[in-house]
């Protein structure tokens, strides 16, 4: 099992920052290959999406229009496949890919449902680098994730507000148990 928080961001929404925080909970399994190598697989509970900083509300348009509320959310279900190199100390770096599935968006321009205009991708495909460090009798691993999508997240885009080529951008910490 595993539960915990992750960041994210979209490049290419003139926001920056890993603002947006949400839960990121499911389970996890291992497949040994060697003593140092394993398979990871996992199926999850997953939010990405933007928030803006104080600072940069309100903001212009590319038409020189002020945008004074934005906010971005968008679940998936998502099944990351990694290869694991394990260290003596049972820690261990990764790197693999990830499939996620959107089941909703929430995306408010002012107070615009603007996903509506603007429909994102149902599929996502991103690369991933994974970190684990052990705690606790080989049960306990506190885990760093970075993930970003392979393509654009959104088909058409709102020229007025965002750049071409969307890209969700996560970071994750979590605790997993393993039994």
């Amino acid at each position: 099992m595993t539960a915990g928080t992750n960041v994210s961001q979209v490049s290419g929404d003139f926001l920056q920052g890993y603002r947006k925080i949400a839960l990121n909970a499911g389970a996890i399994t291992f497949i040994k290959l060697t003593n140092r190598v394993a398979l990871g697989t996992e199926i999850i509970y997953d939010h990405k999406g933007a928030r803006p900083s104080t600072a940069e509300v309100p903001f212009r348009n590319a038409k020189n229009e002020v945008v004074r509320k934005y906010y971005l959310d968008l679940p998936y279900a998502s099944i990351p496949m990694y290869v694991c190199y394990y260290d003596k100390n049972k820690s261990s770096l990764g790197a693999g890919i990830s499939y996620g599935r959107l089941f909703g968006e929430t995306e408010m321009v002012d107070s615009v449902n603007h996903h509506e205009l603007f429909p994102f991708k149902r599929n996502d495909w991103s690369i991933l680098l994974n970190g684990n460090l052990g705690l606790y009798k080989n049960h306990l691993i506190l885990n760093f994730r970075f993930t970003q999508s392979l393509s654009s997240i959104r088909d058409n885009v709102d020229f007025n507000i965002f750049q071409t080529n969307q890209q969700s951008n996560k970071v994750l910490t979590r605790l997993v148990w393993l039994f």
